[in-house]
């Protein structure tokens, strides 16, 4: 799949902050000892070291090397201490604090990573707004700490669940995705009425291919 630059020039031109955007403002506070302009509905992304285990050839994940190059790389080293991910992670909350960002937790895969319970508690002690979760689903029925991530992505009240799924025959999406544990449809539709009923908002967010 080709990037083209041209598109992204067209967009960024494209956009206005007063006219285009959704806050249509920027806060102003200091970050870091260090004065700062952001837009007011800017995205906080909590990255995954978790290596995701599917391989989507229209992934985003797989698209923007193309743009970014080895920049993209540099930005991905993870912490490998737990302790000082979690201090990193919560200092960073407190100085975006004035910001109040919305914040998305993404991969890799979230769902396979053994630090999500800890990362989903984190952001609801901290009060962050408009907690969501990007997967493919695999391992929201994993246990960890004795419940699942499902129940834990309700307990902490994460708002919003984006399931990535290529196709709804599991075949196909396994095909597709190169994803052979995906979740069977029995257990996807267990996991979306039960996030429902938990009070988090489900998006299947699927791709439109040609099969």
């Amino acid at each position: 799949m080709k990037f083209v630059d041209e598109w992204r020039r067209r967009k960024y031109a494209a956009f206005d902050l007063t006219r285009t955007s959704t806050a249509q403002k920027a806060v102003e506070f200091s970050l870091a000892g260090t004065p700062v302009r952001v837009y007011a509905n800017a995205n906080l992304s909590i990255y995954s070291a978790q290596t995701c285990n599917a391989k989507c050839a229209f992934c985003v994940e797989e698209l923007r090397p193309a743009s970014r190059g080895t920049e993209l790389t540099r930005q991905k080293v993870v912490e490998q201490n737990d302790a000082v991910y979690f201090e990193k992670m919560a200092r960073t909350l407190r100085d975006l604090k004035p910001l109040n960002p919305s914040v998305s937790v993404t991969g890799g895969e979230p769902s396979k990573d053994p630090r999500l319970p800890t990362i989903l508690k984190t952001l609801a002690e901290h009060g962050a707004r408009k907690r969501t979760m990007t997967t493919n689903a695999s391992g929201l029925l994993d246990v960890h700490e004795g419940h699942t991530n499902l129940d834990w992505l309700i307990d902490t009240r994460v708002q919003h669940l984006n399931i990535s799924r290529a196709h709804p025959e599991c075949a196909t999406n396994a095909k597709l995705m190169a994803l052979p544990d995906g979740l069977s449809l029995e257990n996807l539709r267990h996991v979306v009425a039960r996030a429902k009923d938990g009070g988090i908002n489900v998006r299947l967010s699927e791709g439109v291919l040609k099969v």
